[in-house]
């Protein structure tokens, strides 16, 4: 097609919808309102009156009812319950300390355990949970469960 029949085309087709668009508006403004009969007729009222009569307004303690009710949250989540952590409490030592071996470069921790093995101990010697951190002449240092515990000699344990 050439741009010249393109363009009478358009235009005719443009005017024939916008006079079909004045048309339709022409005979919507023109035309006579009309009414649905219902709304006219006085049976329609008397229905309407009727059915307000047979259901009564709540009474003021059916009001009260509905306003105790717990309808109103807080918007937001409330904070988690504390909880409170559980302290750790290690068991009992399983070992006692029955005699030291000072010696220099070389000294030992006589441990006697619970079920009735003597250990002789070095510095950095571990059983479990427990590690032997330090010997000294009269007490011997430990680390049990990551707490600190010395061990002394008692008086009657030398000799």
């Amino acid at each position: 097609m050439h741009p010249r029949q393109l363009r009478n085309t358009l235009m005719i087709t443009g005017t024939a919808l916008l006079a079909i668009g004045l048309t339709v508006l022409g005979f919507t403004i023109f035309q006579e309102p009309t009414t649905p009969t219902s709304i006219t007729t006085n049976e329609h009222t008397q229905r309407s009156r009727a059915s307000h009569t047979s259901h009564p307004l709540p009474t003021l303690t059916e009001l009260k009812q509905a306003w105790d009710l717990p309808l109103r949250r807080p918007l937001y989540d409330p904070p988690p319950p504390i909880v409170e952590e559980a302290v750790f409490v290690p068991p009992p030592l399983p070992v006692t300390l029955t005699g030291i071996i000072d010696e220099p470069g070389q000294s030992l921790a006589m441990l006697k355990h619970t079920d009735g093995r003597l250990l002789f101990c070095p510095i950095g010697y571990q059983l479990g949970e427990m590690e032997v951190v330090d010997i000294q002449a009269q007490h011997v240092e430990l680390r049990y469960y990551k707490q600190p515990v010395t061990l002394t000699l008692n008086a009657e344990d030398e000799g």
